[in-house]
């Protein structure tokens, strides 16, 4: 029997040939407008954020600073940075003004803090941690923003492709090396007891760790949460921006703040948490989207989902005044899965 014509057939993103990513899953589950808009016909916005602009910056350096097998140096850690700046010229080849003023902005932010971050972690490349690390140590990176293509099969034999790129994989530095995944997040705002309680429920972590287990074949320990705070710091109205970094870089190095700005968490998870995650929420998620892209599920708006907690949502021009002159489409499914670099 031939298959029905998905509705959504046509655009850059195809649900069999590609597949989903953890960004898929999230916006689907928040808005299916959103995600039609955003996956299917590939729309973006030219418009960007400092908190988002900041976490692409701190992931893109540290993917090449991990790599090191010595302690980066400063001027290392410059060139990391470049990276990003080439990856960002890369996306918005044609930048207004305002546009280089902030992105000169975040890098000049992320800078202080990658320098002090990679002090504090020194012993991540075999120098010496300055502070009593109660979290378990990377001692060999399997993975370093390293993207992942894991197969998913439906109970009738079908299979949908799971993307998406890992912060980092490592073995630890016990006796018997065990395997963990390595997941950096940047935030202004940090809430402890509720990351820590919400981790075995977070789609991201979760789709990880079990794409890791997958990858390699063995189940992974658990994840190694490493956040980095973002500075909250605004700078005065007649205060100069290097006089802005300059009293940054004093906070973010301050011995007292160091616990502040940089907090690592350590979670294991059984293969029973693994099996049972697999088959209550990533099935059920995977089988709610097949049934949207085969039109057997109804589409529709989530108004609720156009403002957030940061603002409005990137596309609630396209969606709210048909006014697309903010964005662009991309040719590519899964922006975030480009490769840096490249």
């Amino acid at each position: 029997m031939k298959e029905e014509k998905s509705p959504f057939e046509g655009g850059v993103w195809d649900f069999w040939e590609h597949g989903v990513s953890q960004s898929f899953i999230q916006l689907f589950r928040s808005c299916k407008e959103q995600t039609r808009l955003a996956f299917v016909e590939g729309w973006t916005s030219r418009k960007s954020s400092l908190a988002l602009d900041f976490g692409t910056c701190c992931h893109v350096a540290l993917s090449e600073l991990h790599g090191k097998k010595k302690v980066p140096t400063v001027n290392q850690i410059d060139r990391a940075i470049d990276v990003f700046e080439k990856d960002w010229k890369r996306e918005y080849p044609k930048p207004t003004t305002k546009q280089t003023e902030e992105i000169h902005h975040v890098m000049a932010l992320a800078k202080p803090v990658l320098e002090a971050y990679v002090k504090r972690y020194a012993g991540d490349w075999g120098g010496k941690y300055p502070f009593r690390n109660k979290t378990v140590v990377p001692a060999t990176w399997l993975h370093l923003e390293s993207r992942f293509r894991v197969p998913f099969e439906f109970e009738d034999g079908k299979i949908v492709w799971l993307n998406g790129r890992f912060d980092g994989g490592f073995e630890d530095n016990r006796k018997i090396a065990r395997k963990w995944l390595f997941e950096t997040k940047t935030k202004a705002m940090i809430q402890e007891d509720i990351i820590v309680d919400l981790l075995p429920l977070d789609v991201q972590v979760m789709l990880y760790l079990w794409a890791l287990w997958k990858t390699e074949g063995v189940r992974p320990t658990g994840v190694l949460y490493n956040v980095i705070r973002r500075p909250g710091l605004r700078q005065g109205k007649a205060e100069q921006f290097v006089d802005f970094i300059k009293r940054v870089r004093e906070d973010v190095f301050k011995p007292a703040r160091q616990d502040h700005y940089f907090i690592r968490w350590e979670l294991q998870i059984t293969k029973k948490e693994l099996e049972v995650w697999e088959r209550t929420q990533l099935r059920p998620m995977l089988e709610e989207i097949r049934l949207w892209w085969e039109g057997k599920s109804p589409h529709y708006l989530n108004e609720s989902a156009l403002v957030a907690k940061y603002g409005r949502c990137s596309l609630y021009e396209p969606i709210v005044n048909g006014n697309f002159n903010d964005c662009f489409q991309r040719e590519h499914p899964f922006n975030e899965l480009v490769d840096f670099g490249g």
